[in-house]
Parts: structure tokens; sequence; C-alpha cells
């Protein structure tokens, strides 16, 4: 799907999260408290920045040619180019970030690129420097504006935009069978992209019984009684993935 899966920095979001110089991981990020992050409004650029090498040269005085190595990865600085607003909360602590303290903050930049409604956009974390908030007055009839710029301190995570997957049922049991008796039951999951196929990835159905591939339909006569438990996997032809357990109980008749 690259081709239909363009995106656009339109509605992307920059936020500045809690005070914290030990920040480090990605479950350390996703734990912050909704609450406790603070949209920075006014985005006019967000930049460029990520993963670069430091590179590192050698030559010898018996050689014809350059040696290269890499060095540290160094994920560069966000220079952020806001239109200034005095009253915005955001800009207002990125503002006093740079200029009283020495500390170090959570960063988060979420994309506008849900594939789907019920999908979630991209989102990078980082742990971030306040280095810079220099104002940009220009001439006459100019915007006025601020040049930030957040220093990117150590990994820069990305989790990547994702569908969100449903399944109906949405439980583990599905109805008993009873052995000989024709059974039917059809599973389905909603939230990918295109057409989506069935299979068992783990378990196995009662004997007697099989899954449709196309439909999620679980049927057939029940030759044996037991409980089997079994996994369902969805794939959708366009995007999208996941699994399910389920369980049915075969009873005599």
């Amino acid at each position: 799907m690259s081709e239909s899966f363009l995106q656009t920095t339109a509605k992307s979001k920059l936020y500045i999260g809690p005070a914290s110089n030990t920040i480090s991981t990605l479950d350390e990020f996703e734990a912050i408290d909704e609450s406790q992050w603070t949209e920075i409004t006014g985005l006019i650029d967000l930049g460029k920045w990520g993963a670069k090498g430091n590179e590192i040269t050698q030559g010898f005085i018996e050689g014809a040619f350059v040696h290269r190595l890499k060095g540290n990865i160094d994920n560069g600085s966000i220079e952020v180019v806001l239109a200034r607003n005095p009253f915005d909360a955001g800009q207002n602590i990125l503002k006093a970030a740079v200029q009283a303290n020495w500390n170090k903050y959570a960063i988060r930049v979420v994309l506008n690129d849900s594939p789907t409604e019920t999908g979630t956009p991209s989102t990078f974390y980082f742990r971030g420097v306040p280095m810079a908030y220099e104002g940009d007055f220009g001439e006459v009839n100019n915007v006025v504006k601020v040049n930030a710029t957040i220093g990117i301190d150590g990994q820069l995570f990305e989790v990547p935009a994702d569908v969100t997957i449903s399944w109906n049922p949405s439980g583990a049991a599905l109805p008993a069978g009873v052995q000989g008796t024709a059974y039917s039951e059809a599973i389905s999951a909603s939230g990918g992209l295109g057409v989506p196929s069935y299979s068992i990835t783990d378990g196995q159905l009662p004997a007697g019984l099989s899954l449709a591939a196309s439909t999620g339909v679980i049927s057939g006569t029940p030759s044996a009684t037991g409980v089997s438990s079994f996994t369902v996997k969805v794939v959708y032809g366009g995007f999208g993935e996941d699994e399910h357990e389920y369980g049915i109980t075969v009873t005599v008749s």
C-alpha cells in the first residue's frame, strides 16, 4: 500500500511532557498519563530529524584511499518554527525550559496518518533538551514566529501507524456443538484494510469441523466429544493482521 499511504505533516501535533533526565524506554514514554502531555500549538515547520551516523575517517601515509567507520548515532535536533503565541501553554513550558533550567523533557510527535478511522497514527517519542526559543520578528506584515530547538538526547522511538482490529465474537468461548449434529458459527474481524483471510495458527478445531478462509465460518458435523482450543489469524489483503483465541466444546447427543 506504499502509493496509497503517502504521509503529510498537516494536523500533526507536538507535545512536551514531564521533566525527566532518566526516561529512556518506550514503555516509560507510553506509561506517561495523557494529562501530563501539553500540546505546543502554532506549528509551522517540524523540521527534519532522525538517525545519522557520525563519520570517522582515517588515512594512512602508505595508503591511496581514505577509510571510513561509523561512530555514534546522532538523532539530531528538532528545529521547530512556531507562530508565536504568548498565551499557549505548550509554548510557555518550552520557553521556560530553555531559560530556567537544564532539565530534559519527554517529547512526543504524533502524525495524522492513521490508516483507518479506528487505527492509530505514527508516534515518535524521545528525551529532549530544550536548547533555543528565539523570536523571529522579521519585517512589516510578517507573522511573528519562534524558532525553537529541541535536541534529541539518546534514542528516538517510533511507533508505526497501525490498524485496530476487533473480533466478533469478542470472547473466547464459541457456542457448544453436539456430536453428530451439523454445526455452523461465523467468526469475523474488522478494522483492517482490504479483504480478510482466516486461518488456524495454533491448536485445532473439533474433529469434523473446518474453517472457511474467505468467510470465517466454522462449519461441519462434529465427530467426537471434547474441548478444543485454537487460534484464528486474520490477514488483510491491504494492511493489518491479528490473532484471537477461541474454544468449542462438543457434547454427546
